[in-house]
């Protein structure tokens, strides 16, 4: 039974897609604008993979997209929506552990900052920029990013769908 409403929101899901296409790309560009700008334009050539840096940015967008999408399409209201996204992403660059290590923070803390995709991307940026790790410590971020994605987007397409058997329901408290 599940995989049958699964299936009847592909069409949002594709639709969905569409529509988070532009948003992903412009940001994706202004980001990776900024990281060459950072890195190449100021004549640093860092130890690491920067292309493998790149992908982990698109990947971090496509999941902070994805992530808004889901948000908006569950709660079925963009003030809520936006509410919770600023909730996630206000303390994300706090709990990163680059300003704080995570070892020294609390259990609650530490699990939060593990919840934030942020944390996982800057680590990987740090390995890659900073230490020159080989791309073997990156992989499981890179995934993580990928399946964060999909789940995010999957979540998004149900909860469209959904919400489309109950238009009355959009913008409520």
């Amino acid at each position: 039974f599940r995989k049958v409403k699964a299936l009847s929101s592909l069409p949002a899901a594709g639709a969905l897609l569409g529509k988070l296409a532009w948003p992903w790309a412009t940001l994706t560009l202004t980001g990776l604008l900024a990281l060459v700008g950072i890195t190449w334009g100021r004549g640093w050539h860092p130890p690491g993979n920067l292309w493998w840096v790149a992908g982990a940015l698109a990947l971090l967008m496509a999941v902070s997209v994805t992530a808004g999408a889901a948000l908006a399409a569950v709660t079925r209201s963009l003030r809520t929506a936006l509410s919770g996204a600023g909730f996630f992403a206000a303390p994300a660059f706090a709990f990163s552990g680059v300003a704080f290590p995570l070892s020294g923070m609390p259990a609650s803390a530490r699990a939060w900052a593990e919840a934030m995709p942020f944390t996982h991307y800057i680590r990987l940026q740090i390995e890659q920029l900073q230490m020159g790790a080989p791309l073997s410590t990156s992989v499981s971020t890179m995934a993580a990013l990928i399946v964060a994605a999909i789940v995010l987007w999957l979540i998004a397409a149900i909860g469209l769908r959904r919400a489309l058997r109950q238009p009355a329901s959009w913008g409520g408290r």
